[in-house]
């Protein structure tokens, strides 16, 4: 999922890629309204960054499609959402 603005442009926000659909629009849209609306993102953005990909070369973004990137990834935006008691 890509969530947030793109490069410099201060007024292009993207949200694209969500792959509940429409389950998360309410969700994702009010993160997006208050980020944009508070210039304060919530937690965890940097895994949504449009921009994550910018100037990585074919290498790296194979490692990204490899199961230890993503696991690691994911372990750790879970982390920040779930009780300690789930981890």
């Amino acid at each position: 999922m890509f969530l947030g603005p793109i490069d410099d442009l201060q007024t292009l926000w993207i949200c694209a890629g969500a792959s509940s659909g429409i389950a998360w629009g309410g969700g994702i849209g009010k993160c997006l309204a208050d980020w944009i609306a508070k210039k304060k993102a919530f937690e965890a953005t940097e895994l949504l960054d449009p921009m994550r990909f910018k100037g990585k070369d074919a290498a790296y973004l194979q490692a990204c499609a490899e199961k230890t990137f993503l696991k690691r990834g994911a372990t750790r935006a879970y982390s920040k959402q779930l009780p300690q008691e789930y981890r």
